[in-house]
């Protein structure tokens, strides 16, 4: 069985006769055919006299070839919903029940007419059969919209997925250079038992699955305005993509916070900063920010520790021994401060004075492994290999990963500094943290300046594609619907039955009778060219737009979101290497060949697009020509 309905917009041509079969030239001699509007006039006529069964019936004869054509009469729906209403008023159920079905022919999506039905339906059926009717009416809206919209919302989220690719590769990027920087946070927080190496594989996974957790942000926009048409329409591999993402915009909301306290505490950069002072050269910019930091709070003595560090690694010991003696003063016997400053009288050939400041920072904290690697070193100097091995083995045994990678980097015969550790960063990490701070305009336009063209390509795209939309597509698709069932009929459903008659697919129900075969078998062909016709150009914007759509429109989904991101992807690249606030986190500088090749791939994609879209509707001309 199958199901036909008929537009008055759609055009016939003439059947060829046999046997005196009834015809219709044009869509108006098809809506004569239907004879709605003369069983209408009846209606009002059979009311004038006083005959309401007859108008009654007369009303629902007209109403049942209107819907057969497709035609939404809302006038006629209010009207009918208000004697619904005085009905129910007047507690008339079964008129109410006839009331209500009558305006629902004229209109079936009416809320109000609806919730009448439903009401009517409670008091003769009972609670429990009208409100499984009312939930089986929401699922045949819901089939309906489903299918009316699918290359909307397909569309829609296969441009989030582009979105999410272009997000993800940036934050990926960034991750790469913020590596060394996480595993210095996580160093000291994995078992002392851990080998070097996977130590490394773990940090870098930390490091990944952070930044992938907070790339929400790049397909926020993208997701939350399709959230409804994915819920509704969405089949369950959609959905399931669907929850998952938004899933990734819940945690990114903690993810945002959290990323904007590690390096905009405070003041921009504050944590980044400290911790690249660890290990960094001398570096002006670097240097001033400390020092305004240090100016900004002077109780604060972990920019001034920070800035002893610099000064030390370029060679400034006096002035790093100038703000360590300040740092002890201010803070008692600080260990890491007092372990440094006897780095300093070691740099000078004071290996003494180096010994005691150790002894003094091992007095202080007895676990500060580097006073103890350090007092070793000034052990070796003075030949006493037996106190400079114990001291050795006890720093090893204090902190195992953190001596071995650092005595590898310096070669095994230097003291160590106390850097700036989990307990000194952490608590900056943390200070002030609110899970529902927002950021500031500057603060975000530079956080979304990679996605800012992405998302201004996608709305722009949205608005052409929804205008096409109801200027093409809306009005043709209303009319398949079952007047019975409300349900959707696909385009596969219009071959006509063997009885001459047209069924309904979902419920099995007759939507109209015409009396001509002939007549049937041409009004089919003519809505299966109007809807290759339609899908072509469907298609074909929504390629335009998205490029690599052609492929979903054809059943290859899979290729079509996979060429989608990887465009998505590349031309995120691109913006990369042109963005000057992104340029400058990155320590790798795009040449002219690399502009070239992206772009040559890029046109290689987009013709691919063009390609499916050609395939597409290769085979499918020549029964249109036919």
């Amino acid at each position: 069985m199958s199901g036909l309905c008929y537009s008055q917009k759609d055009s016939l041509e003439i059947a060829p006769a046999s046997g005196g079969p009834t015809v219709a030239a044009d869509t108006a001699a098809w809506a004569d055919l239907m004879q709605w509007q003369e069983w209408r006039q009846r209606s009002l006529d059979y009311q004038h006299q006083g005959m309401p069964e007859e108008a009654l019936a007369a009303a629902e004869s007209s109403l049942i070839r209107s819907r057969a054509l497709g035609l939404d009469l809302p006038v006629v729906g209010a009207y009918w919903g208000d004697i619904t209403r005085q009905a129910l008023k007047d507690k008339d159920w079964e008129g109410a029940q006839k009331y209500s079905r009558l305006a629902l022919l004229a209109d079936q999506y009416s809320f109000k007419n609806n919730i009448y039905h439903f009401q009517a339906n409670c008091h003769i059926s009972g609670v429990a059969s009208a409100l499984g009717q009312f939930i089986q009416t929401i699922n045949g809206y819901r089939q309906d919209f489903r299918y009316r919209y699918r290359a909307l919302w397909l569309g829609i989220f296969g441009l989030s997925l582009a979105l999410m690719a272009g997000g993800l590769f940036f934050l990926l990027l960034l991750a790469a250079k913020y590596l060394p920087y996480l595993f210095h946070l996580l160093s000291d927080l994995l078992p002392k038992s851990w080998p070097y190496f996977g130590r490394i594989f773990l940090a870098v996974s930390v490091g990944i699955g952070l930044l992938v957790i907070i790339a929400g942000f790049s397909l926020a926009l993208a997701v939350i305005l399709p959230a409804g048409a994915v819920i509704a329409m969405g089949r369950t591999r959609e959905k399931v993509m669907f929850w998952i993402t938004m899933a990734l915009i819940g945690c990114s909301a903690a993810g945002f916070n959290l990323i904007h306290q590690f390096f905009n505490v405070s003041d921009r950069g504050r944590v980044e900063a400290l911790a690249v002072a660890n290990t960094s050269e001398w570096n002006n910019g670097l240097v001033q920010d400390l020092a305004g930091q240090q100016q900004l709070d002077p109780s604060d003595l972990k920019p001034i520790y920070a800035l002893s560090l610099m000064e030390k690694n370029r060679g400034k010991l006096d002035r790093a021994q100038t703000y360590l003696k300040a740092i002890i003063e201010a803070s008692g016997n600080n260990p890491a401060a007092l372990n440094n400053l006897g780095n300093i009288y070691f740099f000078k050939g004071q290996f003494d004075s180096a010994a005691s400041f150790y002894r003094l920072a091992i007095e202080a904290d007895q676990d500060l492994a580097e006073a103890h690697y350090n007092l070793g070193q000034v052990h070796f100097k003075a030949i006493d290999f037996n106190q400079a091995r114990e001291e050795l083995e006890r720093a090893a045994s204090l902190a195992p990963a953190r001596m071995e990678s650092r005595s590898r980097e310096s070669g095994g015969n230097m003291v160590m500094d106390s850097q700036l550790g989990l307990e000194l960063l952490w608590p900056e990490v943390w200070r002030g943290w609110n899970p529902f701070a927002s950021f500031d305009a500057a603060e975000f336009a530079s956080l979304t300046q990679l996605n800012l063209w992405l998302s201004l390509w996608a709305w722009l795209g949205l608005v052409a594609l929804i205008t096409t939309w109801q200027i093409l597509v809306k009005d043709s698709l209303t009319v398949r619907n079952c007047w019975l069932c409300g349900r959707y009929i696909c385009d596969r459903c219009q071959s006509p039955a063997q009885d001459g008659n047209l069924y309904c697919q979902e419920c099995h129900n007759q939507v109209f009778s015409i009396q001509s075969q002939e007549l049937q078998q041409k009004a089919a062909e003519v809505l299966s060219r109007q809807a290759v016709k339609r899908e072509r150009t469907i298609s074909g914007l929504a390629n335009f737009f998205l490029p690599g759509f052609s492929y979903v429109m054809g059943g290859r989904v899979i290729k079509g979101l996979l060429l989608s991101l990887s465009l998505g992807m590349l031309y995120a690249g691109l913006m990369l290497f042109i963005s000057p606030w992104i340029a400058a986190r990155l320590d790798f500088p795009a040449t002219d060949g690399f502009y070239w090749a992206a772009g040559v791939i890029l046109a290689v994609l987009y013709l691919i697009s063009w390609a499916g879209y050609i395939h597409l509707f290769r085979n499918q001309g020549a029964p249109d020509a036919a």
